[in-house]
């Protein structure tokens, strides 16, 4: 499977929107770093779906005045993220009409735990594709799991506002 496919399936993904105009605050977001090669990800706003006294559930979109070419999420993200953990589901569907053109759907998850967040955590992750590319069916996935020194991930900054629309 190709990196520019699941690159090109992030960027043509489809429309939710962070409503801007509510109250703003920004966390920190943990990041395993085979993910953080991400485009846009400044573009991205989250909103608190559920919150627990081990973690807090957000649902990711994108900020109400970013372009469509550098936001367009379908249907909201789910991540979820305490001080032991972080879980992440998101899908991408991408479409580019023609005789080299793609329909593919891409699905990613991550789950990591932290032995303390500031020393390691240990993560697998998950990422499959269907669709047709050239007019042929496709389908593809792939899994890993590996233990990363915090330092050598990284924390992105994340804006929570009041909601998403989706």
């Amino acid at each position: 499977m190709r990196t520019s496919i699941f690159a090109a399936a992030f960027l043509a993904s489809l429309g939710a929107r962070a409503n801007e105009s509510s109250t703003r605050t920004t966390i920190g977001l943990f990041s395993p770093t085979w993910d953080n090669n991400l485009p846009g990800v400044t573009s991205f706003a989250a909103s608190v779906a559920g919150i627990n006294a081990e973690a807090t559930t957000y649902h990711v979109g994108c900020m109400d005045d970013v372009a469509k070419s550098d936001c367009d999420i379908a249907t909201s993200w789910t991540i979820t993220q305490g001080p032991e953990t972080v879980n992440f589901a998101a899908q991408y569907v991408a479409t580019n009409p023609g005789a080299d053109g793609y329909d593919v759907t891409v699905t990613e998850t991550y789950d990591c735990s932290f032995k303390f967040w500031s020393e390691s955590a240990s993560c697998t992750m998950s990422a499959s594709m269907g669709g047709t590319v050239r007019g042929d069916s496709t389908a593809s996935s792939s899994s890993s799991s590996a233990t990363y020194s915090t330092a050598a991930s990284s924390y992105y900054k994340m804006d929570v506002t009041g909601g998403v629309k989706s």
